[in-house]
């Protein structure tokens, strides 16, 4: 077999004079030759008609022969996964040798789904920090030990290298991170509350959690077993701001609890009012912003905690419900 283009080059050619047993299937073949791309990008590839044998189209099950010429155009190249983009804007409140605590504005993904995407933090990450690239093992996810919502907002973790990573992902594991949120609900929460339903992903919406219960439709996968610890903190006459104890991390589990407790997050339109009059947030933008963290330092033990105010939009959300009840 030969390789026809340079290795930091998009476009990929083979020419291949033979084909072991395990890669007569085009997508084990290509997975051989570049490791670094996960399945799900493979996926994208074949799907967008990135993947070329002979001159046509390819999917991936066809059959690859001694003769056979492979090409494969990449967005970039292996090395730039996922694209540096320096036009994305985030602050870092804290970072050391091992770690960064970066502040995630709202409305920008965390990473991308997608090779040639732009505009996500981490493609931001990669243009300010390129040695993250390579750190774990999701090449569109470089060092990334957990992640917020779009539409959420405030802190996040992310390790400098593989060893604070996978540290950093056991303690996560066994609950020694301190997580709170600030979020704006709908109604009157008057007390405190310990939310502990299970959740499931939806069954009819890939794009859903849901509350499991012995009434709810048979869930889709795996149940889990979620905490969420709420605290009021003001009143307007039709909402309330509370502070939001993170015990578990299961997907949307702030916004499925909130919302099943009948106070859902102001502007989620997921799981919310679809016509949300109450909020006057921009379009896939929620009241929910991760404003503490604390965790161990992973490698020296040291505890550390870090702090995000109120963005500027959600401090203007608040301020266009005129003055709180106490």
């Amino acid at each position: 077999m030969k390789e026809h283009s340079d290795p930091n080059e998009p476009n990929r050619e083979w020419l291949v004079p033979e084909v072991a047993p395990g890669e007569r299937r085009l997508d084990r073949f290509l997975q051989s030759r570049l490791p670094r791309l996960s399945r799900r990008m493979w996926q994208e590839l074949f799907a967008a008609g990135k993947i070329r044998m002979n001159q046509r189209i390819a999917a991936k099950g066809d059959s690859v022969k001694s003769g056979d010429r492979i090409n494969v155009n990449l967005p970039t190249g292996l090395d730039a996964l996922p694209l540096a983009d320096p036009s994305v804007r985030f602050t870092v409140p804290y970072q050391d040798p091992d770690l960064l605590v970066v502040d995630k504005p709202g409305l920008i993904p965390t990473h991308p789904l997608k090779v040639w995407e732009r505009g996500t933090l981490a493609n931001g990450l990669v243009s300010r920090f390129p040695e993250l690239r390579g750190v774990g093992p999701e090449p569109l996810e470089p060092g990334l030990v957990h992640r917020l919502d779009t539409g959420t907002s405030g802190l996040l973790l992310v390790a400098r290298q593989a060893e604070a990573r996978e540290r950093l992902k056991k303690d996560l594991a066994r609950r020694r991170w301190t997580k709170k949120y600030l979020a704006l609900v709908r109604g009157r929460l008057e007390r405190e509350e310990t939310i502990t339903a299970p959740l499931a992903h939806h069954p009819g919406d890939r794009k859903k959690m849901m509350t499991v219960s012995a009434d709810s439709p048979p869930p889709r996968g795996r149940v889990y077993r979620a905490e969420t610890r709420v605290r009021p903190r003001q009143h307007w006459p039709e909402a309330t701001l509370v502070e939001v104890d993170l015990v578990t991390g299961v997907m949307h589990q702030i916004r499925v609890h909130l919302a099943g407790r009948g106070y859902p997050v102001i502007g989620d339109r997921l799981y919310g009012p679809e016509n949300d009059a109450v909020s006057p947030l921009a379009t896939g933008r929620h009241f929910l912003h991760a404003h503490f963290i604390s965790f161990d330092q992973p490698l020296t033990g040291e505890r550390l905690s870090c702090s995000s105010p109120l963005p500027d939009d959600l401090q203007e959300a608040l301020a266009s419900l005129g003055p709180a009840l106490d």
